[in-house]
């Protein structure tokens, strides 16, 4: 614990915590991931994962004409949407319903009977994972107490195999849903766990981060909005840093993982000092992140 930390004060029980891998979130990140988003930081477009799963498609006898019309439709609807994550995660507050009608749905449904053949393949290792996952949050249950600070009380987690460095949130209420990609080993379920907390620490910090009058967070570059999800995105790297920064191992594998999104020259200190953020932000994201180190019970 850093010099300038006071002891913590006011532990807080840890949240409930339901561990899922179910088919529908995981068709959504899959449709997800076959669509290019220009200058985006919402796009889950994975180019190698993209093209076997093209491949995937041409053996069942799909023609290649459907899948880059919707591909192309799915694009076009997702490039003219403003706030392109809240399109992004409807299907983890409403994992029961069907694809929809729009694009999105369209893609979903062209995708999915080769996708479901692949999932029924491989349910027996897609369990193993989750219930190695969830042993590793039950392990490690107290070290998710903060988010109760935003009055959560359920981790409602979804693990999706087309997930990789990358997470999803949207809370309904006191639940919040969370996709996580699939880990299948030690090393992504560390990687699994960081990400986890970096989506806890967005309801937590995003409101230290005062939005421009009148212009919503935008994930594409050069949006107006654009500098508020840079600012939200640079608040919750903070805030996570001061959560874990206790916990050495811990702190060690969040600043691995947050190099790869920031440079990594000197992190550590501007992470502690939130200095990527604007001087006037700084004192309300160190408190955030102090009020989540307080909240983790220190044994």
């Amino acid at each position: 614990m850093s010099a300038d930390r006071q002891p913590p004060t006011a532990a807080l029980p840890p949240p409930g915590v339901r561990v899922t891998a179910g088919f529908r979130a995981a068709l959504r990140y899959h449709a997800l991931s076959v669509v290019p988003l220009a200058r985006d930081e919402a796009c889950l477009y994975r180019k190698e994962y993209a093209e076997r799963w093209r491949e995937t498609l041409a053996a069942s006898g799909a023609a290649a004409h459907a899948l880059d019309a919707a591909v192309a439709a799915t694009t076009d609807a997702l490039a003219r949407a403003p706030g392109r994550l809240r399109h992004q995660v409807d299907v983890l507050v409403r994992p029961g319903e069907r694809p929809g009608d729009g694009p999105v749905g369209a893609l979903e449904r062209l995708l999915e009977p080769s996708y479901r053949e692949a999932w029924d393949a491989a349910a027996d290792a897609t369990q193993q994972c989750r219930l190695a996952f969830a042993s590793l949050l039950a392990g490690r249950a107290p070290l998710l107490a903060p988010v109760r600070l935003a009055g959560i009380e359920l981790l409602d987690l979804h693990l999706c195999p087309a997930l990789s460095g990358a997470g999803r949130a949207a809370r309904a209420g006191r639940t919040y849903a969370v996709a996580l990609p699939l880990p299948a080993d030690d090393a992504e379920r560390a990687e699994a766990f960081v990400q986890l907390v970096h989506e806890c620490c967005h309801p937590i910090a995003d409101d230290a981060v005062a939005p421009d009058a009148g212009v919503a967070h935008d994930t594409a570059r050069g949006s107006p909005g654009h500098r508020v999800h840079v600012l939200r995105e640079d608040a919750a790297l903070a805030v996570g840093y001061r959560w874990l920064a206790a916990f050495p191992r811990l702190r060690d594998e969040y600043l691995r993982w947050a190099g790869r999104y920031r440079d990594p020259a000197g992190l550590e200190a501007r992470l502690a000092g939130a200095f990527d953020l604007p001087a006037p932000l700084r004192p309300a994201v160190i408190e955030r992140g102090d009020a989540c180190a307080s909240a983790v019970p220190q044994t």
